[in-house]
């Protein structure tokens, strides 16, 4: 009897170990990891590196895009990716009515970035509807507790000889400004970059500064993005998509980041372009464009600390079951 209620107090002590290791923790959990940071690259997409970047999919943001991310929308060979718009499969559409009736592409980087030289070698989709991108982007999907953070390069495809910068910082955008580029940038590949820096954004065309920005500058590292989709619901800005012009691609030929301390020093004064923007409607961008699905995913440490909770409950329930056992064969023995 003396030994089954020690085992029974062992177990209640496990429990509340359990417990408490659990609730102690759990706010930190992030906190105990480390945010992968990448350093200088140089991608010439010979093929796809999956430690460094990853394709996808399956899901969708929603709002204005009109599509779900499907991994096999990005493709990569001899020295050039591709996305793709395609329409979606007739089965998935049948079963779900909800679902969007396009299948887009998007790739991003593993690893966040910070400030630095940000460059890229593409050509945009010339389909009106759709938005050809290279942007770098985080969320609190992306990292636990971050705010909305972006840097975008954008082309809509229905005017390809402009391009489009804008920016976010924790969710505060209306940045837009549009720069014509005095060429067609669906016809060959040209290199688009920006320059992020603590205290300023300059936006580059073949290595020219087109655009600068010193207020409200977003400070979170950001993974390395670039989609192609098509807009719904936001037919000023974009266009409308015509979905008989599927396929649809962008092509993008290179990618770097240099890091910081890899560039000389700005002046102390950032030379801002001479041009004027050229007037376009402005449209604000999803308030979620983070809604991927990867929200559902624990830390590998939170997981660990539920092991404890469940082993506690595991033995203090065999030291009740124990004790319970105990208590009726002295009752059973007490009426013989």
């Amino acid at each position: 009897m003396v030994q089954s209620r020690l085992f029974v107090l062992f177990s209640i002590f496990s429990l509340l170990v359990g417990i408490f290791v659990v609730g102690f923790n759990y706010q930190g959990v992030k906190a105990e990891e480390e945010r992968p940071m990448g350093t200088e690259f140089y991608e010439s997409f010979e093929v796809l590196d999956e430690e460094h970047w990853s394709k996808a999919g399956v899901w969708t943001n929603g709002d204005m895009f009109h599509a779900t991310w499907y991994p096999e929308q990005v493709t990569v060979s001899d020295g050039e990716m591709r996305l793709t718009i395609d329409k979606e499969d007739e089965q998935i559409l049948e079963n779900d009515e909800e679902a969007p009736p396009y299948k887009a592409g998007e790739l991003r980087t593993n690893d966040f970035y910070q400030y630095g030289l940000f460059e890229v070698s593409m050509k945009p989709a010339n389909v009106e509807g759709t938005v050809s991108s290279f942007f770098t982007y985080t969320g609190e999907w992306d990292w636990d507790g971050d705010p909305w953070d972006e840097i975008d390069i954008e082309f809509l495809g229905k005017d390809t000889t402009k391009i489009q910068f804008n920016y976010f910082t924790d969710g505060v955008g209306g940045n837009e400004f549009y720069y014509d580029l005095g060429f067609d940038a669906s016809e060959s590949f040209n290199t688009y970059a920006f320059e992020w820096r603590e205290d300023f954004i300059s936006w580059y065309v073949n290595g020219e500064v087109v655009h600068t920005v010193t207020e409200n500058i977003p400070q979170t590292p950001q993974k390395i993005m670039m989609n192609l989709w098509p807009g719904v619901g936001v037919d000023e800005w974009t266009g409308v998509f015509d979905g008989d012009a599927t396929p649809t691609h962008s092509y993008y030929e290179w990618v770097r980041y240099t890091p910081l301390s890899e560039l000389p020093d700005p002046p102390v004064t950032p030379e801002l372009p001479i041009e004027e923007p050229v007037e376009e409607p402005i449209v604000n961008e999803i308030e979620e464009r983070d809604s991927h699905k990867n929200e559902e995913r624990l830390p590998d440490t939170a997981t660990s600390l539920y092991n404890y909770l469940l082993l506690g409950l595991f033995v203090f329930a065999i030291g009740l079951t124990l004790y319970l056992r105990s208590r009726l064969s002295r009752t059973s023995i007490r009426k013989k």
